[in-house]
């Protein structure tokens, strides 16, 4: 717990909070009903949170837009815009951008099956042409009627899958998105949680 967060603590302030980082990641949930902007529907928005040290003066902030790209070849996410932010600025602007989209930031607990539902869509073809057991799981996966747990158990076989069959694939998981889910901000996530 770092001090300004022991201090509202107990002090019973519940005051949302923003805390620095060097680097960070959150993902929302485009809602398809309501989607405009570009001509296909894109399940998710993936914001890559960066601080940038310049040795001369005051660091900035960098936070990228990315839409993952179905079937990408040659990229696997579409960059839709990059803002930079100086330090005190960075605070203002991601407290109105998560109060903003709150609806539809994915939680912490479900951040690695969202990561994993951009795979799928990443690899979309790659999927089409695996066994149909392993598409079975594969759907399993992605069920969300199905409990986190089960949703969780299937990934994990289909990733033992990857790891024995096609090294190719699971780097890009791993390299790509696996990572990208380690640095999920699970303060940004829950800054509004019920609210």
């Amino acid at each position: 717990m770092r001090l300004h967060e022991e201090y509202l603590q107990r002090h019973g302030l519940k005051i949302p909070v923003i805390n620095h980082c060097a680097t960070a990641s959150l993902f929302l949930k485009n809602d398809p009903y309501s989607w405009s902007g570009i001509d296909r529907y894109v399940p998710y928005t993936f914001l890559k949170i960066f601080w940038i040290e310049n040795n001369r003066g005051l660091g900035n902030y960098a936070i990228s837009h990315l839409w993952p790209i179905r079937d990408g070849k040659d990229r696997i996410f579409e960059k839709v815009g990059t803002e930079n932010f100086y330090w005190d600025q960075y605070e203002d602007y991601l407290y109105q951008w998560c109060f903003d989209h709150k609806e539809h930031i994915v939680s912490p607990e479900k951040s690695l099956l969202a990561g994993w539902e951009m795979f799928v869509y990443i690899l979309d073809s790659w999927f089409k042409k695996q066994p149909q057991f392993l598409k079975t799981i594969l759907f399993e996966s992605l069920d969300e009627d199905n409990s986190i747990s089960s949703r969780l158990q299937s990934y994990r076989e289909i990733y033992d899958y990857m790891n024995m069959h096609s090294p190719g694939a699971l780097r890009i998981w791993k390299e790509e998105i696996l990572i990208w889910v380690g640095r999920y901000s699970k303060n940004l996530a829950t800054l509004f949680e019920g609210k």
